[in-house]
Order: structure tokens, then sequence, then C-alpha cells
């Protein structure tokens, strides 16, 4: 009973949003819009959006504090004056098949955590999550390797691509985004 009542505020309120949204329309054309829209299909978007709400929250959560640890690491070695960590220690963020591609790699020219050769005390802001599915998406993030008051000018811009493996996330490309906007994978 408590489902059928949700579903019909949410219909209220979907309906009530959707007259507010369309006030230049004549009536007839807002009611010959929501007749065709069934409490199943509203209940349905309702559903979808409230667990793509809670995966967003669940990717979020995971970059932050899987970067929070990794990041870290990187300034603990700036510190103490190292080159850099041993990624083996964050093997466990990252999906099978991204740590095979990585595994298999003779060379790499950055550092696929920070997007650069160098770094001080690494930071990074989550811009925004996607969700593709309940166990896909993907975090826009912006990182300043030489700490939170990095230039803008400096800053890059990273996607992170996560999937659940084994029924955890994980990171399953790094990529990187251009000055034309489009990312391109690490791989």
């Amino acid at each position: 009973m408590k489902k059928v009542s949700f579903l019909i505020s949410a219909l209220m309120g979907v309906t009530l949003l959707t007259g507010c949204e369309q006030k230049k329309e004549s009536p007839a054309v807002i009611s010959q819009d929501t007749a065709n829209v069934s409490v199943a299909d509203t209940a349905k978007a309702v559903v979808t959006s409230i667990r793509n709400s809670q995966t967003a929250n669940e990717i979020r959560q995971f970059v932050s504090s899987t970067y929070t640890e990794v990041f870290a690491v990187y300034k603990h070695e700036h510190l103490n004056g190292g080159n850099g960590p041993d990624h083996s220690a964050f093997e466990k963020f990252l999906s099978k098949r991204l740590q095979k591609a990585i595994d298999s790699e003779e060379m790499i020219d950055v550092d696929y955590w920070i997007h650069a050769q160098d770094f001080t005390t690494p930071v990074f802001k989550i811009m925004d999550v996607h969700v593709i599915d309940g166990k896909s998406g993907y975090a826009d993030m912006e990182i300043r390797v030489f700490g939170p008051d990095t230039p803008d000018t400096d800053a890059s811009y990273s996607r992170v691509q996560v999937k659940v493996e084994d029924g955890q996330w994980k990171i399953d490309d790094f990529q990187y985004r251009h000055e034309d906007g489009h990312y391109t994978g690490w791989e």
C-alpha cells in the first residue's frame, strides 16, 4: 500500500512539474501529453531514477575513497623525496581487464593515476558522475598535481570508468580529456 501511495504521489508531482514547465501551452496539450503516461510508466521512471541515483552515489563514494587513498600515498612519496609510489599497492582498485592491459605495457610516458610525469601533492575534485547501468559508469574529475593552489591552466581533466566486478566497484579505464573535449583511454 505504501508503494502505491508513493507512486501516486510521484505521479502527482510529475504532473505538477510538467504543468509548471509548460505554462505557455494550452491545457488541452498538457492533458493530452499526460494522458499517454501510465502510472506504471511513471513508477518505472521513478524507480529507475532512484536506482541511478543510488548507483551514482556508489560510484562517487568509490572514486572518492580510492583517489583519497592513492593521492595520500603520492603526497607521502613527495614529502619523503620519492619519485612515485609502487603502483602494485593500487592493484586492488583495478579491474582484471585493466590490470592485464597495464601489466602488458612495456612503457608508459605518464602516470595513469595523475595523468602527469611530475607531482607534488596532487588533489582531485569529482566534477560529475554518470551511470551507464546499475553495474557501470564513470566519473569526470579535475586533477591538480601540484596541490590545490595549482593555476586553472595547469589542471588536467580525467574520466575514470568503473564497473562492478566480483561484487565490488573497480576502475576499468583511465581516460584523459584533450583540449577539444574528447576523451582518450589510457590503453
